[in-house]
């Protein structure tokens, strides 16, 4: 589905705009929110983001483009987060990368908070599948899977862990993760890369939470961002009509890119 979302990111002038946005001097904000490890190849668009970055750069002989792209991960997984860290070391030179440990919530939250948090144990390898208890290779996005709420552990306990005579509740991990509301998290990343811009594109991929963030966005947020994608297929019925409802009456056109994903474009 890679592909899909960034040919409707492409007919909406992502990389026209992105390419003059960086050749024009200005910075460009992405933030990614359910990161997971960072880089991945079921990783909606960072594939196409980094293709972009490489082609820009070399044909305009100008590296220092890279520091005015500024990246944010957002995982509130810690297992996932502390492989997300070495995966940000890893890939540096791509842009101004960071990482940010925490959930993202509503912004009618207004203050930063704590709430209990559902991952799959750190045996579990979030790269490979692997787990070192069982001995066992899950499928590889089966660390993916981590929510506010036990429901999706019902299908891993279903689709994976049953299968192998295993029982996910031995898995399942209850921690306690930052909050952030929507437009607290914008700040924070506006502030760390040193310009006021508003996000170019937000990234969202949150196990069946994509269509609360969106609903909960603030239509008087200073941080809209041009480009949202988010996950729409988990979401319920009503809370996904919700949130394309709010969207459209913030002003965004919606493209349906696949059965999983939803592109809006904000009309400027």
């Amino acid at each position: 589905n890679t592909e899909k979302e960034w040919k409707e990111l492409c007919s909406e002038n992502f990389v026209k705009k992105t390419s003059q946005l960086l050749l024009e001097g200005n910075d460009i904000n992405v933030v990614q929110i359910g990161a997971h490890i960072g880089f991945e190849q079921n990783d909606p668009l960072a594939q196409g983001l980094t293709r972009l970055l490489d082609e820009v750069t070399s044909l305009f002989g100008n590296d220092e483009l890279r520091k005015r792209f500024h990246w944010t991960f957002v995982e509130p997984s810690p297992p996932n987060f502390k492989r997300l860290e070495e995966n940000l070391m890893k890939n540096s030179a791509i842009c101004d990368m960071r990482g940010i440990n925490a959930a993202v919530v509503s912004d009618s939250v207004k203050e930063s908070g704590q709430m209990p948090f559902y991952t799959v144990q750190d045996t579990v390898d979030p790269t490979t599948g692997f787990d070192s208890l069982s001995g066992e290779k899950f499928p590889h996005w089966v660390t993916q899977v981590s929510s506010f709420s036990k429901e999706p552990f019902a299908y891993l306990e279903k689709e994976v862990f049953k299968k192998k005579g295993l029982n996910v509740n031995d898995y399942m991990v209850e921690s306690t993760v930052v909050t952030k509301s929507f437009s607290g998290l914008m700040k924070e990343t506006l502030q760390v890369s040193g310009n006021t811009m508003r996000p170019h594109l937000i990234l969202i991929d949150t196990e069946g939470f994509d269509c609360e963030i969106v609903k909960g966005i603030s239509p008087s947020s200073v941080f809209l961002p041009e480009y949202l994608v988010y996950e729409h297929s988990s979401c319920g019925a009503e809370s996904r009509s919700a949130a394309e409802k709010h969207l459209n009456n913030m002003g965004y056109r919606l493209h349906q890119s696949s059965f999983q994903n939803t592109v809006a474009v904000k009309s400027l």
